[in-house]
């Protein structure tokens, strides 16, 4: 079957050699450098603090939750009125409308600003670089 597939070089090639690595690994673990860690911790906690500020500074609202699909939602479409591009029109779930705030959508959103201005809206890049 592999051959019929053209696996059969990837499978000598690739997946024996490393077949015995990757057991030794689980057998015997992987160190790692705890101090580092908490520095890359530290890195990270600095970015996601930069970026929530920056966009509680756009939303105008100290409480706006990145993680919110439905306040991004809220954010994007009723205070920004940033049009939902095509092909991902808003969907009906449970009585209410759902407006995708989805990495498609939001690149989608994006391209479609900068067809238009060269430039794209900060806010879709503060929530694709968050996620």
């Amino acid at each position: 079957q592999m051959r019929d597939k053209g696996l059969n070089s990837a499978f000598l090639e690739i997946e024996s050699p490393v077949q015995s690595i990757l057991s030794a690994m689980e057998c015997i673990g992987v160190g790692f450098v705890p101090k580092r860690f908490l520095g890359i911790q530290k890195q990270l906690e600095k970015k996601i603090d930069e970026l929530v500020a920056e966009a509680r500074s756009i939303a105008k609202d100290n409480n706006f939750l990145l993680s919110s699909p439905q306040q991004v939602s809220h954010l994007l479409f009723d205070v920004l009125n940033l049009a939902i591009p095509q092909g991902l029109q808003a969907k009906t779930v449970s009585g209410s409308q759902h407006r995708s705030t989805s990495e498609e959508a939001l690149k989608a959103i994006q391209a479609e600003a900068k067809s238009k201005s060269n430039t794209g809206h900060r806010i879709i890049n503060i929530l694709l670089e968050f996620r």
